[in-house]
């Protein structure tokens, strides 16, 4: 039960959110179920400024450990898309990441998860 108030909270309107959300409750899920994805979202949601490219989060990820290649392939060929298809994010052939309020949400809700689970 906590859970499930906790997410409430998190995505019940507040005063100063003025955003509507977007992604249905199904690809949220499916969004947060990639641990990768996951780090990806974080990254982009606590960046400096709204834009950024894909080298930079493959940068990024390779600092957490993981392997660069493995971690820029991925991220261009699967995640970065996924999310665009989402309406997350825009990205496009440039490897430019542009982030869209959306993804704040997913963010907010990937913390509430977290911090009940911990």
């Amino acid at each position: 039960m906590q859970l499930l108030k906790t997410l409430r909270d998190t995505v019940s309107p507040q005063e100063d959110r003025t955003v509507t959300a977007t992604i249905a409750c199904e690809e949220a899920h499916a969004l947060l179920a990639n641990e990768r994805r996951r780090l990806i979202i974080a990254y982009l949601a606590t960046m400096d400024g709204s834009k950024t490219d894909a080298a930079a989060i493959a940068d990024y990820l390779a600092e957490l450990g993981e392997d660069r290649s493995s971690a820029y392939v991925s991220a261009t060929q699967h995640h970065l898309p996924r999310l665009a298809q989402s309406g997350a994010i825009d990205y496009g052939q440039s490897k430019e990441v542009a982030v869209n309020p959306d993804l704040h949400l997913l963010y907010d809700v990937h913390l509430a998860v977290e911090s009940i689970l911990d």
